[in-house]
């Protein structure tokens, strides 16, 4: 991602005889708007919902925003690696029920991230996954549990809780 490293950046100009790029409140899609490329990080939006349209999100989307809190469209089956890398004022987010697997680092950094759902369909969780990440109540809905890859939930001190359903084996 070409943008990664620009903190400040909050717009997007494009030519007006673009038709590959979308450039709707502070995010970068594809023209048909099913694919969230970036969510710029000088945007200071405090909440942002992804458009029922988007069915994929690229690696690193939220690199770094601003956002406190993000809904994620019912279409998505994966979070992908490093979505909300270093996105320290995250605090909450629901996981889909459709998601299947969370990529490495996709939580990594998000230090205020206060609640987290893992839905029941979620069958991978990558390697350092929400590491750096630090919340008081994880709930997985899964029945089964997923596989968990190294370091994904690397928690110093942590003292929350973690909830699974009474049926869970």
């Amino acid at each position: 991602n070409p943008f990664v490293y620009c903190p400040s950046l909050a717009n997007l100009k494009f030519d007006e005889a673009n038709t590959d790029y979308a450039f709707v409140d502070g995010a970068l899609f594809d023209a048909s708007k099913t694919t969230l490329v970036y969510y710029l990080p000088g945007n200071t939006a405090e909440s942002y919902e992804i458009p029922s349209t988007v069915r994929f999100i690229s690696e690193g989307a939220f690199f770094g925003s601003q956002l406190k809190s993000i809904t994620l469209p019912d279409v998505i089956t994966e979070i992908p690696a490093m979505l909300f890398y270093k996105s320290a004022k995250l605090e909450t987010v629901a996981i889909p029920a459709g998601v299947k697997s969370i990529g490495k680092q996709a939580f990594d950094g998000c230090a205020s991230l206060k609640k987290l759902e893992i839905g029941k369909n979620v069958t991978s969780i990558g390697e350092r996954a929400f590491y750096y990440a630090y919340p008081s109540t994880i709930i997985s809905r899964s029945m089964t549990p997923p596989s968990i890859g190294k370091e994904s939930f690397w928690i110093a001190q942590y003292n929350g809780k973690l909830k699974v359903p009474t049926e869970a084996t």
